[in-house]
């Protein structure tokens, strides 16, 4: 068989030493630990480590129950969502930077996504406008040809440009040339505009 330390990173062996020490001296009952062990195969891979030390009657250490769980997948899942999220931030700062309104809704219509040019145009801050029905919050006349005109932009995932007229925070109405853009999800499916 192997030994424990031929399992683990050889730059984690000495927490590992510390964090056994512990369990021996008393000062640590249990512990859980995320490190990388090596299979067999020599490929590494993320584990969980929940260990508890055994006592004698006088409490004296006698040796340690371990639990070892892999956890790749779930680290792998966790760093792929880290990495999505990262780049939804860095889209939405280029977006904030862009000088032109840019408003995203989902396919309920209501609003996920609000720059800082949007605010500046129609008045409201980002937190005020997220989640509203963008027809009810910007348009001068929310009708159904608007409504029309959103659904077929989602349903046939073709951008429309057109001239609307929009109203702002304060009331005030302008004319205002709009493109609406289906948006995708990573599989290709429209989830908004």
């Amino acid at each position: 068989g192997m030994r424990f330390s031929e399992l683990s990173d050889p730059e984690a062996g000495a927490e590992n030493v510390r964090l056994f020490q512990e369990m021996i001296d008393g000062r640590r009952d249990s512990l859980v630990v995320e490190k990388t062990y090596r299979r067999k195969d020599g490929a590494e891979i993320w584990v969980r480590v929940a260990g508890t030390a055994i006592r004698d009657a006088n409490g004296r250490f006698e040796y340690i129950v371990a639990m070892v769980e892999d956890i790749t997948e779930a680290r792998r899942d966790a760093n792929d969502r880290a990495m999505a999220e990262a780049g939804l931030r860095f889209q939405a700062h280029r977006l904030d930077a862009v000088e032109q309104g840019v408003v995203a809704i989902d396919t309920d219509t209501r609003i996920v996504f609000w720059n800082r040019h949007a605010e500046h145009l129609l008045g409201w801050t980002a937190p005020e406008a997220l989640g509203q029905p963008y027809q009810q919050l910007f348009l001068a006349e929310p009708n159904s040809d608007d409504a029309r005109h959103v659904a077929r932009v989602m349903e046939d995932g073709e951008s429309r440009c057109r001239v609307r007229v929009l109203r702002r925070k304060d009331g005030t109405a302008f004319s205002a040339a709009s493109t609406l853009s289906p948006l995708r999800d990573a599989g290709g499916a429209v989830e908004g505009a």
